[in-house]
């Protein structure tokens, strides 16, 4: 029976919200215990593997009915269901644990010694300052909403561009995935 790609999808989005989630909290801890940057890191550049994986496991189960639409939706769906459970976690974080996340985070770039003739760092600088003096801290739902929509959308492009290379490479064989 042909397992739709939304429920495969939703399926592989609840492991991809896990992935999301445990990648969020190395990347925000890392500046309290700096070594759990490199796995951040290692987690970022691991996303289109992860992804490539569930979509050829798919592909594979599929067979002769792998298409390219098929795959390209549950790419997506993966997404979806992973940003959404992903920044459930970021607006708790955000709202409860840590409220003044990004105050604290606009006051550390505001008040950084840097060399005036690096450029971009002195307009980041003057900008974060700025939005203090201004009042203007995004809020925490805020932040999650763009980043359920970067994360639908960036996964979308990701998704058809992997769903491209699994067809033409015909992913509907047997592997080890």
């Amino acid at each position: 029976m042909i397992q739709s790609p939304y429920r495969r999808g939703a399926e592989d989005g609840l492991i991809f919200g896990i992935y999301l989630t445990v990648l969020f909290y190395a990347t925000v801890l890392s500046q309290q215990f700096p070594l759990l940057g490199f796995p951040a890191l290692i987690m970022i550049a691991g996303v289109p593997v992860v992804i490539f994986m569930m979509m050829k496991r798919y592909a594979v189960r599929l067979g002769a009915a792998s298409s390219f639409s098929m795959l390209w939706m549950q790419g997506l769906v993966i997404f979806a269901c992973g940003s959404t459970i992903a920044c459930a976690m970021l607006y708790i974080y955000l709202r409860w644990i840590n409220p003044d996340f990004f105050s604290s985070q606009l006051e550390y770039l505001a008040t950084l010694k840097i060399d005036e003739s690096t450029e971009f760092l002195s307009q980041s600088k003057e900008m974060a300052r700025q939005i203090l003096d201004a009042g203007m801290i995004p809020r925490a739902i805020d932040m999650v909403i763009e980043f359920i929509l970067l994360g639908v959308v960036s996964g979308s492009l990701l998704s058809m561009v992997l769903s491209a290379i699994i067809a033409i490479t015909g992913g509907n064989k047997k592997s080890s995935y």
